[in-house]
């Protein structure tokens, strides 16, 4: 495998004595040492956006007595606004209601009705699918507590606002408190710009996929990544760190956020130049190891694996090349080798 010039690489190897070939200029030799190498390098982060999620009017009538400060966390069983004297409810079902429902109705949003009901604590029978007297008689309760009058035994779907996930965090609302309802279908409050996802690119542009554990830390927020990869978890938590994207004609453009990525486990391994790399005809690279002495004109070539690299420092560093410290490797072999290139199995 070839290096450009500039690069600093982790390498790992084995090796088989060579005689080394007529000297062309003088040697190059350094000594390696081992260091500790968590392969920190600078990255870019690569956020894509996508549009945020909107809770919509159900069917209203009335006057806004009360809407929600900005922003607001809602969740399940929380007043979203008070419309007509009558408080709105947020809640998450897997599908929103989509009907009013009375005794007789049967179906599985009847299900999701007796189910809301029983978790606000108006409804202690089973769930049946089925609009039972019981039933009925939670969904009385319920209108009491909302302030309908007089109280219904028929639910209204115009009682809750569908939340299209548990937690949702509203930024702005177009609720105005003394205004007429929104008609139905028009936006209540508008969420956050999702993150839809986080790609590793290299500052040449690109794509990184690093193997194994690796910490990200970006304006002080530490996440981790797996095979390249962060979890939805991780997401959010670095969400906060990230260039937030500005709308365009109702688009959200990806950002790019700079940070810097590391190993979470450091390995040791031998420093030595880069230029002491080589390779053969099949991109196989090995490094030219002196023969002992300071001025040895015989060197023995180890066969090595680039496991990593970084651009910048003209250094390479070589996992198990060597069999102990203060061993000398040729800097310079395309100079001192009439033939540098590593040899062929």
């Amino acid at each position: 495998m070839a290096l450009p010039a500039g690069a600093i690489a982790w390498i790992t190897t084995s090796g088989e004595r060579f005689d080394a070939l007529e000297r062309q200029v003088d040697p190059m030799l350094f000594e390696v040492r081992i260091e500790p190498v968590d392969e920190s390098q600078a990255v870019s982060l690569v956020a894509t956006w996508k549009a945020p999620q909107r809770l919509i009017a159900p069917r209203w009538e009335g006057v806004v007595t009360a809407a929600p400060a900005e922003p607001a966390l809602l969740r399940s069983g929380d007043t979203v606004a008070v419309v007509g004297g009558v408080a709105r409810l947020a809640w998450h079902t897997a599908k929103p209601f989509y009907r009013d429902l009375s005794p007789g109705a049967v179906g599985e949003d009847v299900g999701a009705l007796q189910e809301m009901l029983r978790r606000l604590g108006v409804y202690r029978a089973g769930i049946s699918n089925r609009y039972t007297q019981r039933t009925a008689e939670g969904v009385r309760k319920l209108s009491e507590r909302l302030g309908v009058t007089p109280a219904a035994s028929t639910f209204d779907r115009g009682w809750i606002v569908w939340l299209p996930t548990p937690d949702w965090v509203s930024v702005t609302t177009s609720l105005v408190v003394g205004a007429p309802a929104p008609p139905a279908g028009n936006e209540v409050l508008s969420g956050a710009v999702q993150l839809r996802s986080v790609d590793l690119v290299s500052t040449d542009g690109e794509a990184l996929r690093p193997a194994g554990d690796r910490t990200v830390v970006v304006n002080g927020i530490s996440v981790v990544v797996v095979d390249g990869k962060i979890s939805s978890a991780e997401l959010e938590k670095l969400r906060p760190a990230l260039t937030q994207p500005v709308s365009s004609g109702g688009s959200y453009p990806s950002t790019e956020t700079p940070a810097t990525i590391r190993r979470n486990t450091p390995i040791d391994a031998f420093k030595v130049p880069a230029s002491a790399v080589s390779v053969n005809t099949e991109a196989e690279a090995c490094i030219w190891v002196s023969s002992g002495e300071v001025e040895s004109t015989r060197y023995t070539p180890q066969e090595v694996t680039v496991v990593a690299s970084q651009a910048t420092r003209g250094t390479v560093w070589v996992a198990r090349a060597l069999s102990a410290e203060g061993r000398y490797v040729l800097a310079n072999p395309s100079q001192v080798l009439q033939d540098a290139r590593c040899p062929s199995p």
